[in-house]
C-alpha cells in the first residue's frame, strides 16, 4: 500500500502584511504552527509536504529589481540574489517557529534544486526531497526565484511547486490532499457568502464571481487555483481552501469529516 502524502500550502498574505514590506503577523504563525504540529502529530500515518507564500518579504525586491518574469540586465542578478535570500528569510521564520514546537520540518529552496527553461522545468532534484518524506520528515518548500536559461531566473510560485512534485510523486505516493492556508475563509459567491463545493457541475457559475467584466481574475489567481484543482481532481486529489486560523480543521478533512467553513474542490 502507498504511504498517504498531503500537501499544504500556507498563504503569504495570511502570515505577512503585504503592505508593509517584511512584516509578520506572529500571533497568527504562532497560532498555525501549533496547530499544524498538532495535524502531524495527530496522523502518525500520514506523511506531509508544507509551502509557504512569499508575502510581504520577496515581492519587494522582486518589484524592485523588475524581475517578475526575468532578468533585463545586469542589476537584475543583483535582484534575483536579494530576491533568493527573502524567500529564504521566510521560510527559515517560519521553519523555526516549527522547530520551537518539535515538529520536524526541513526547509527546500526550490532556487537550489531545479532549473527552468522558459518557465518550464528542465530539471529538479527531488530525491532528497522524497528521503525526507520517508524519513517522516516535512520537506517545507517556498516560491522562489529558478534559474532559466532563457529568460535569466523567473519566480516559480509554491503553487507551482506542489504542481511539480505531484507529477514526480504521484506514482509513488497516495496523493489525497492539498490544502490551501489562506487569508479568506474560502471561495466567495453569491451575496458574499462561501461556496461549500466547487465541481465541474458549478465551475462556470463560480467564474462569474472571480473575473470582472475585463477579464481579470480579481481574486489574485484563485481561477486559476480553481481550475487546477478540478485537474488533480481527475487524479483522486481533494483540494481545500480555508483560512488560516482554521488549521486545526485539517484533521477533520483527513477524516472526511465535514467541516463548517471553507470550499472543497472535488
Amino acid at each position: 500500500m502507498k504511504q498517504q502524502l498531503v500537501f499544504v500550502k500556507i498563504g503569504g498574505s495570511y502570515i505577512t502584511d503585504k503592505s508593509k514590506p517584511y512584516s509578520i503577523h506572529s500571533k497568527k504563525i504562532k497560532k498555525l504552527v501549533y496547530d499544524l504540529g498538532k495535524v502531524v502529530q495527530d496522523n502518525p500515518n500520514i506523511q506531509f509536504i508544507f509551502g509557504n507564500g512569499a508575502g510581504s518579504f520577496a515581492h519587494v525586491p522582486a518589484k524592485k529589481y523588475k524581475i517578475q518574469e526575468g532578468i533585463t540586465d545586469m542589476n537584475g542578478y543583483l535582484g534575483m540574489c536579494h530576491v533568493a535570500y527573502d524567500a529564504q528569510m521566510l521560510n527559515l521564520i517560519l521553519s523555526k517557529e516549527f522547530l520551537n514546537n518539535n515538529v520536524s520540518v526541513f526547509p527546500v529552496h526550490p532556487s537550489s534544486c531545479m532549473t527552468l527553461l522558459d518557465k518550464s522545468v528542465k530539471s529538479i532534484y527531488s530525491q532528497s526531497i522524497r528521503a525526507l518524506v520517508n524519513a517522516n520528515i516535512i520537506p517545507f518548500i517556498h516560491g522562489d526565484i529558478v534559474v532559466d536559461e532563457i529568460r535569466g531566473a523567473y519566480i516559480y510560485s509554491t503553487e507551482a511547486l506542489f504542481d511539480v512534485l505531484i507529477q514526480e510523486f504521484e506514482t509513488a505516493y497516495d496523493i489525497s490532499h492539498i490544502i490551501h492556508l489562506t487569508v479568506v475563509e474560502g471561495v466567495f459567491g453569491p451575496n458574499n457568502k462561501v461556496i461549500p463545493e466547487i465541481d465541474s457541475n458549478n465551475i462556470s457559475e463560480v467564474e462569474q464571481y472571480l473575473i470582472n467584466a475585463e477579464g481579470y481574475d480579481v481574486t489574485g489567481g484563485m481561477a486559476h487555483k480553481i481550475h487546477q484543482s478540478l485537474e488533480y481532481s481527475k487524479k483522486g486529489i481533494q483540494t481545500y481552501i480555508i483560512q488560516g486560523n482554521q488549521a486545526n480543521t485539517i484533521s477533520k478533512i483527513l477524516s472526511n469529516i465535514q467541516i463548517e467553513t471553507g470550499t472543497k474542490i472535488s
